[in-house]
């Protein structure tokens, strides 16, 4: 039995039909899909790039602020000018044997936009080249006054050293009075930054203590604070029939303001957000905005500072500062 030749011509057209969706399904369908599958991953990741260097990019004004407090263009001449700066200020304290040391921490911090998942914001080599290892953001350079003399003079140099317009924190005061009070002796530990690329050649210059800082040392020495306490007087018997014991009602020990100081401030996916940390401990406290801490309330942050409602009155508070430093307020206009 003969096929037809119309079905052959069928059968034919069919077998080429069949041929062609494979190939274009192999060559260029799926090929193509594989691609704008890779461009829609390449697209998200850049999305997530942008928004996580989006804080970064906002952030350049307040770190050329903070920068422009700093006291040297290079590592070498900031820690010299610390130290410089420091002697300046002892030298005529009215007070003996002191010593003054720096460092420089190996261990900087480094730069998030210098992390390997955003290689496009890496710093370049002078040929263009990425560079293997992430850039150092700041360094800190730490340094301490050791010595001792008068109280007043003790308290004086602390105060001058605490009014420095140059970017820096007290880390560490100890003070061991001796001669009933009259003398002291002192370890003061301090730090500041260098930032690279950013700090000036020559920062502030060295300018007298703030009176309100005076002040308050004066407040502090006016109530004798080590001065040894007055003896006892032996009992005297009673004679009298002893009455009924008064019961007396202590008041509630003050909020402790000045064993917490402001750690950390950023932004978070809620609005502001502030961390506290406790003095010489790891105990720390999360606030946002309207949370309550004792009596202070978190009202958000401006660079730097943190914003509290305390009585009636909004204050702000540096980073590095006890919850205290209201004695000396910079009240928000």
């Amino acid at each position: 039995m003969k096929r037809s030749p119309r079905l052959v011509i069928v059968i034919g057209l069919l077998v080429i039909a069949g041929a062609n969706y494979y190939g274009y399904r192999s060559w260029y369908a799926k090929p193509m899909a594989e691609r704008r599958a890779q461009a829609e991953q390449v697209e998200r990741r850049a999305d997530s790039i942008r928004a996580r260097t989006s804080k970064l990019l906002t952030s350049r004004p307040d770190l050329s602020a903070a920068a422009a407090k700093t006291l040297g263009r290079t590592q070498q001449t900031t820690e010299e000018r610390l130290r410089s700066t420091l002697n300046e200020l002892v030298r005529t304290s009215g007070l003996d044997g002191v010593r003054v040391d720096t460092r420089v921490d190996r261990n900087p911090t480094i730069n998030p936009a210098s992390d390997a998942r955003l290689n496009a914001y890496r710093m370049r080599d002078d040929r263009g080249r990425m560079r293997a290892t992430p850039e150092a953001g700041y360094t800190r350079i730490v340094a301490t006054l050791t010595g001792g003399g008068p109280t007043r003079s003790v308290f004086d140099t602390i105060a001058a050293v605490e009014s420095q317009q140059w970017l820096h924190r007290v880390n560490r005061l100890r003070l061991d009075p001796r001669d009933g009070g009259a003398r002291a002796e002192f370890v003061l530990e301090l730090e500041t930054i260098f930032i690279p690329n950013r700090s000036p050649e020559t920062g502030p210059g060295l300018n007298g203590p703030d009176p309100t800082r005076v002040a308050l040392a004066s407040g502090i020495l006016e109530r004798t604070p080590f001065a040894p306490p007055p003896p006892r007087r032996a009992p005297q018997p009673e004679v009298r029939e002893t009455p009924p014991p008064v019961v007396v009602e202590r008041p509630a020990p003050p909020p402790p303001y000045a064993q917490w100081r402001v750690e950390f401030l950023r932004e978070g996916g809620d609005g502001p957000e502030l961390t506290i940390r406790r003095v010489n401990s790891t105990e720390s406290r999360r606030l946002g905005v309207g949370d309550v801490f004792h009596e202070m309330v978190f009202r958000g942050f401006d660079r730097l500072d943190a914003i509290f409602d305390f009585e009636g009155t909004q204050y702000r508070i540096g980073v590095g500062q006890n919850l205290a430093t209201r004695d000396n307020p910079q009240v928000v206009q």
